[in-house]
């Protein structure tokens, strides 16, 4: 029984997997924005946009403002062309299989303490020395920056107890201050106005083992706060929550500081700078600017830098960060579990978007290309004081990139986690879950403030959208300039879903609420082509979204995409998320986890707790591939009949036993043999319908590639 309100994962986003192939046009050389394509196109579509839930493309005037809706200086309504722009090109990612590059190529870091995470942080962090008890295997030092390299000068550590700081502080109420939470930059400050010196006399033992709640740990402690033989300084970290009692004194440095590696001091910037001061943002209650842990410390008047704790082995300083239990360095960053999945395409050659919209040589810059499309501002239809607008005030936030039961690929089935444990960024077969989108739905719904949300003004944020009723629309212009019929089809499917009237696209912010869901619907009446540039006779632009479908077609033939482009796990995920009526338990409620405070109660770690994963959207009847494939199938043809069954099966264990892609498996004589096999007349016959339905969507069955597959194929018809 899980603890979960609907004992899986929720969230109000989910993924369109990202594709191990990459469509790349092979017209790319006749590109170019001066000189005409043969048979290219330019002109203007006119469209409408309109809204079907509260729509907010705005910001603020100042900090404290609410976030207004984009207005002209004339006190019309509007959307940025820009907006347009982005919300369009990411729809056409996605369906013709472009490259993922806007992405920040970071590499986070993971502090985590459930046990689930033992094996890629809790290990590396402390060493167990007996039955419940560990010792830490971080050092502590500081942080040196000398002659253009970073050092650390190593140097012993002693914790002391808050109740022995509150009597050295003699009235200062420090234990009632710590009931707030503060963040290390708040306990510095309040250490600063009660007139105290970093540097404190105190006295300590050697390390033994203290005992904490059932636990034992191994550590010095403070004797003798402000009095004593020793020399050091006071150092704090954050405060979590109500069970942390202790922070640390430096002291006893060593006479010679040790080099740390470049790759490891930036994944420590890269980790650190201008991250949230406390483990968790949203109950920061006392800091009135938020500083990171980092930009607070160079503050301070340390006398030897600045205080950090560090890994380090055969004596190479490993990685380091600002706590004890700090956040460790990811093996892996973001490109990299992208390029795991997508890494066999030629970086300079460009994909159907990078081809449509421009792209820029940040290396050399000599093939860059110019975009050939523009959106225009869109103006809404309805005079200024006809739209309703509404204020809301609520927060947004949610799992970061590093909430590995969401963002990577797990192995799993119904969303419990199979296997060992969780696949992370530590993992060298690490893959990205896919394309990050939100789900339209029916309505909407915004977050209400819990009383301790209610309490902190600095994790709110005040909304003021547009409502889509009584009514909410815009005009708009898409400018065009020497396209190929498939370019402009591609930009009119992404545009309209491909005719599908009852998808929908998400546009501006709090999307995770429902808000921003609008249709576009092209003005065919009032659109202005301007002649193609052969002067031939203009297409009718359900032609050239033929020709777009066809490549794609084309494409996903060549390349073995099982279920052909219409059928793919791109599009299947893709404009499922686009569909409100399929958001009613698929795959539960369009939430976020709850914090809960924090503690126990965190829904976040409760699903780290159970083993659950984050599901697909929309189910794939299909088996998918094996872990590091980079192949996801889709429920083009299989069903889940006795034949289905049989089919998932067999495929599965072959692909599995085989070490082959799934795709390979479907064409290849090993299938084929074990169907030959069955006994059952009736299960065999459903089989091969099946088998070559399947094989007919692809284009197999008339002419199969390759000798597995031509052998496959005689199996099947000498039956």
């Amino acid at each position: 029984m899980s603890n979960l309100p609907d004992e899986k994962i929720t969230a109000p986003y989910n993924f369109a997997p990202l594709s191990s192939q990459v469509f790349q046009p092979d017209w790319q050389d006749k590109v170019s924005i001066d000189t005409p394509m043969a048979g290219g196109l330019s002109g203007v579509l006119n469209f409408t946009i309109t809204a079907h839930s509260p729509l907010l493309v705005g910001e603020k005037a100042h900090e404290k403002a609410p976030v207004e809706p984009f207005t002209f200086p004339d006190g019309r309504y509007g959307i940025p062309g820009s907006s347009l722009r982005g919300m369009i090109r990411n729809v056409l990612e996605i369906a013709s299989f472009g490259k993922m590059n806007f992405v920040d190529d970071k590499r986070y870091g993971v502090r985590d303490l459930t046990p689930g995470a033992r094996a890629f942080y809790g290990n590396h962090m402390t060493e167990t020395a007996g039955r419940m008890k560990f010792k830490p295997k971080s050092k502590s030092g500081w942080l040196q920056f000398n002659e253009g390299r970073w050092q650390i000068l190593p140097c012993e550590f002693s914790r002391v107890e808050h109740r022995d700081i509150e009597r050295y502080l003699s009235g200062q109420s420090f234990a009632a201050f710590l009931k707030k939470r503060p963040v290390a930059d708040d306990k510095y400050k309040f250490w600063k106005k009660a007139g105290k010196s970093l540097e404190v006399k105190f006295t300590a033992g050697g390390a033994t083992f203290q005992k904490h709640k059932g636990k034992e740990l191994y550590y010095s402690k403070v004797g003798s706060l402000g009095s004593g033989s020793m020399d050091g300084e006071i150092v704090f970290t954050g405060q979590p929550g109500p069970t942390k009692h202790m922070e640390f004194v430096f002291h006893t440095e060593a006479k010679a500081a040790k080099e740390i590696p470049e790759r490891v001091i930036q994944g420590f910037l890269q980790i650190y700078r201008g991250a949230d001061c406390s483990m968790d943002s949203s109950k920061n209650k006392t800091t009135d600017k938020k500083l990171s842990h980092w930009e607070a410390l160079q503050s301070l008047d340390f006398k030897h830098g600045f205080p950090v704790f560090y890994l380090e082995k055969n004596g190479v300083i490993e990685s380091l960060g600002l706590s004890l239990m700090y956040k460790l360095a990811y093996t892996n960053s973001v490109g990299d579990v992208i390029e795991r999945v997508q890494g066999n395409y030629d970086a300079d050659k460009p994909d159907l978007c990078e081809l449509i919209f421009g792209y820029v040589d940040e290396d050399q810059g000599v093939n860059s290309l110019k975009g050939r499309v523009s959106f225009a501002h869109a103006v809404c239809e309805q005079a200024s004081n006809e739209v309703v607008t509404k204020q809301y005030q609520t927060i947004l936030n949610g799992p970061k990139p590093t909430y590995y039961p969401n963002y990577i690929v797990q192995k799993h089935k119904d969303g419990e986690l199979e296997g060992k444990g969780y696949t992370t960024l530590m993992a060298a077969d690490a893959e990205i879950r896919g394309w990050k989108r939100y789900p339209v739905r029916p309505g909407f719904e915004v977050a209400t403030l819990s009383k301790d949300q209610q309490a902190n003004k600095d994790i709110q944020v005040s909304l003021k959208p547009l409502m889509a009723k009584p009514a909410l629309s815009f005009r708009s212009k898409l400018r065009f300039h020497n396209l190929s019929q498939c370019e402009l089809g591609a930009l009119v499917w992404a545009m309209e879903w491909g005719g599908n009237t009852q998808l929908r696209h998400s546009l501006g912010m709090a999307k995770s609420f429902g808000f921003g869901q609008v249709s576009i619907t092209l003005d065919t009446e009032d659109t202005q082509y301007l002649e193609a540039n052969d002067f031939s006779d203009t297409p009718a632009l359900d032609d050239c979204v033929g020709s777009f479908v066809k490549t794609m077609d084309d494409f996903c033939n060549e390349a073995a995409i099982p279920g052909g482009w219409e059928a793919c796990e791109q599009l299947l995920q893709l404009r499922g998320m686009a569909n409100p009526e399929n958001a009613p338990g698929l795959p539960g409620r369009l939430k976020h986890l709850d914090l809960n405070g924090g503690g126990k109660w965190n829904e976040f770690v409760t699903a780290k707790k159970e083993g659950k994963v984050l599901e697909s959207y929309m189910p794939s009847s299909l088996p998918s591939a094996p872990s590091g494939s980079g192949v996801i199938v889709s429920n083009g043809a299989w069903d889940n009949s006795d034949a289905g069954k049989w089919l998932r099966d067999t495929v599965t264990e072959i692909s599995e036993r085989t070490n082959s892609p799934v795709k390979n498996v479907l064409h290849a004589k090993g299938l084929a043999e074990q169907w030959s096999l069955l006994e059952d007349a009736e299960l065999k016959q459903a089989v091969l319908v099946q088998i070559k339905k399947y094989w007919q969507t692809q284009d197999w069955w008339g002419e199969p590639h390759g000798k597995s597959a031509i052998k496959a194929h005689r199996i099947y018809s000498a039956e």
